[in-house]
């Protein structure tokens, strides 16, 4: 499905700090260092983005004093996580007798692998920045610890989630493609669907995600 987002300029200057800190590409041709300027002067970022990455959301722990990969760090964390990621190994703990709890029955060996390595777009690269994580704020880059409360919304949370469904409303919402985690705020990167079409006015802009 799409969403459609309205925004005052203000908001645009995050989403444009954030399109630029992920070097993200334009799958139109434009880059962020070749940022023009609209007929009434806005920084234009009207086009087709592609923002995904392997960069991962929170700083590794191995990484916890570094801010950014050298080169051969990159490299080297690239082909990690492709290793990691790859839906078509037979090898590891979730394809070889790692069968998990969801909604309260057992998947099998061959289901927990349903949907194999074509079906996902994470990217292959980290981003442009070099940076070990996508926060960059704390300057650890990791978040801070949720509130108790919020730890108690998410253990009730689980909770519905592991128990068979009373209807589709005790679902989750991006379980039910009403809302998925990219579509933002914030507009982080995942799986699939790491794109979006920037249209602008001078009074709005409009952000349309898959």
């Amino acid at each position: 499905m799409t969403h459609r987002f309205m925004s005052s300029w203000g908001a645009l200057a995050s989403v444009s700090v954030a399109l630029v800190a992920l070097g993200v590409a334009s799958v139109a041709g434009q880059t962020p260092a070749s940022v023009g300027k609209t007929v009434d002067g806005q920084p234009d970022l009207q086009g087709k983005w592609n923002y995904a990455t392997v960069t991962p959301f929170e700083r590794p722990k191995e990484f916890a004093t570094k801010a950014t990969f050298t080169a051969a760090e990159a490299a080297a964390f690239e082909k990690a996580v492709m290793k990691s990621n790859d839906k078509d190994r037979r090898d590891d703990e979730e394809s070889v007798g790692g069968n998990r709890l969801v909604n309260g029955t057992t998947e099998t060996d061959d289901l927990a692998r349903a949907y194999n390595e074509f079906w996902w777009d994470r990217g292959t690269k980290i981003s442009k920045t070099f940076g070990t994580s996508l926060v960059v704020d704390p300057p650890d880059g990791r978040l801070p610890a949720l509130t108790p409360a919020a730890q108690q919304r998410m253990a009730e949370r689980r909770i519905v989630e592991s128990r068979p469904a009373w209807g589709p409303e005790d679902r989750p919402a991006g379980e039910r493609c009403i809302h998925q985690q990219r579509t933002g705020p914030p507009i982080n990167p995942g799986g699939y669907n790491n794109h979006l079409e920037i249209i602008q006015t001078p009074d709005h802009v409009a952000i349309m995600t898959e």
